[in-house]
C-alpha cells in the first residue's frame, strides 16, 4: 500500500528493500495504491485499485479514475488467444485518446497527456513467479496481470486484475473488486469510518 507521492513508479520496488522506507502519514487528499499480491499452494495472485485517503474522490481524481477504468476495460476486451500485449497497450491508448477531447478538469487532462506519451504498461504472467513474462501471442490457460497506470501531479491512478485467458477470451480470477470511482467509496463507507 502506497499513498501520495510514493503511488508513482518511481518507488515500486523500494518497499523490497526495506519495508519500512516508504513510512508515510496519509492525508485525506490523496490516493492510495492499494497493490496486493497472495499465494495459495504456491501459486502467485496479484491485483489492486486506487482508493481515496479520505473516502471520497475530489473532482479531478474522480474524472482521472473514470478514464482509467475506461482505457483499463478497452484493453482487457482484446485479451483472448492470439492476442498480444501490444493489443491491449493500444486499446487502452485508443481509449484515452478517443475521450480526451471530453476531459473536463486539469488533473484528468494531465493524466492523458502523460498516457498517450507512454508505449505501453505493466503487463505479465503469473504463476509460480509474481511477475513472470507475459507470452508473445496469449494462449489458453496463460494468467495475465494488467495494470496501467495513469499519473497527474503528484498521484498516481492504478488499476490491476488477474486473468485467465480462456478459448473463449478471458475470466478475471480474484474477487470481484468494484472499478467505478462511487463503487469504490461505497465500498469504503460499508466496511470502515471516514478518515476527516
Amino acid at each position: 500500500m502506497r499513498s501520495g507521492p510514493y503511488t508513482l513508479e518511481n518507488t515500486l520496488f523500494e518497499p523490497f528493500v526495506d519495508y519500512h522506507n516508504l513510512d508515510r502519514k496519509m492525508q485525506a487528499g490523496e490516493v492510495v495504491r492499494l497493490d496486493l499480491g497472495c499465494d495459495f499452494q504456491m501459486y502467485k495472485g496479484d491485483f489492486g485499485r486506487t482508493i481515496p485517503v479520505s473516502g471520497h474522490f475530489d473532482e479531478g481524481q474522480r474524472e482521472t479514475m473514470e478514464l482509467l477504468n475506461g482505457a483499463y476495460l478497452a484493453g482487457i476486451t482484446t485479451m483472448r488467444p492470439g492476442a498480444s500485449s501490444m493489443d491491449v497497450f493500444k486499446a487502452t491508448l485508443a481509449y484515452v485518446e478517443q475521450h480526451q477531447n471530453e476531459l473536463k478538469t486539469a488533473m484528468a487532462k494531465e493524466a492523458a497527456a502523460d498516457a498517450l506519451k507512454r508505449k505501453g504498461y505493466a503487463l505479465h504472467g503469473l504463476g509460480v513467479d509474481m511477475a513472470e513474462g507475459a507470452p508473445k501471442a496469449f494462449q489458453a490457460g496463460n494468467v495475465l496481470c494488467y495494470e496501467p497506470q495513469l499519473t497527474s501531479g503528484n498521484q498516481a491512478f492504478f488499476v490491476e486484475d488477474t486473468f485467465l485467458i480462456t478459448a473463449a477470451g478471458h475470466e478475471v480470477i480474484n474477487p470481484a473488486l468494484p472499478y467505478s470511482p462511487s463503487d469504490i467509496e461505497k465500498a469504503m463507507s460499508q466496511s470502515s469510518p471516514q478518515v476527516k
